[in-house]
């Protein structure tokens, strides 16, 4: 069985390169069957560890449905259309070159993540009060750790970067980022409370600026 070729999507496929298959000429001059092209739908997790897959899929051989299992492996760091071909297994027809079969790399989303590039986006739930006095949460790895997140105080503006904790890089074999945005749920107050703040606020300003 051919081995897969895998390509991204920015990468053209030269067709009809190499031996000829089964040892006999070559005809260039024959028309190919068109690809079968299926979405092979994938988590961040698979992305992220490498893992792989087995699709059952039907073409047409002999003008008859053959249902056929193929095993796709998907490496770490493979991005939205990455295309994994398997050349000539797809349809065939007289007086025609067999198609192949394309699958392409679809990302579903991600409950807690979401990549951009290597990196990987966390956004952080925070207390007004953990904003103001410090941050002492964890968060969860694609792979199962468990990662501190640590900070002596934070604004919506601030981003926490852990350092190789990101997707793979599939040409550098190096690691993205981690990176983690904050979002601070402010409480309901009453006016009194919000009083208080505010006069706390102020004092606090004023005692800075002398």
């Amino acid at each position: 069985m051919p081995f897969p070729q895998a390509q991204s999507h920015s990468q053209s496929h030269a067709q009809g390169m190499g031996m000829p298959m089964g040892g006999g000429q070559h005809n260039h001059h024959k028309p190919k069957v068109q690809p079968i092209v299926h979405e092979l739908r994938v988590s961040l997790e698979d992305l992220y560890n490498g893992t792989s897959k087995k699709v059952r899929i039907t073409r047409k051989r002999k003008n008859v449905d053959d249902a056929i299992e193929k095993v796709i492996p998907v490496k770490a760091g493979w991005k939205d259309g990455t295309k994994v071909t398997f050349e000539r297994e797809g349809n065939d027809a007289p007086n025609s070159e067999p198609g192949d079969i394309t699958f392409v790399i679809v990302t579903k989303p991600h409950a807690h993540f979401k990549r951009e590039g290597d990196d990987l986006i966390y956004t952080c739930n925070v207390t007004l009060q953990e904003s103001l006095c410090g941050v002492h949460s964890t968060v969860q790895t694609l792979d199962g750790r468990t990662l501190p997140i640590q900070a002596y105080s934070v604004t919506p503006e601030t981003t926490l970067r852990l350092a190789n904790e990101g997707m793979m890089n599939c040409k550098s074999k190096r690691r993205g980022d981690l990176l983690v945005n904050f979002l601070i749920k402010f409480p309901i107050l009453s006016d009194s409370q919000r009083q208080q703040i505010g006069q706390i606020i102020k004092g606090g300003s004023s005692n800075h600026n002398k």
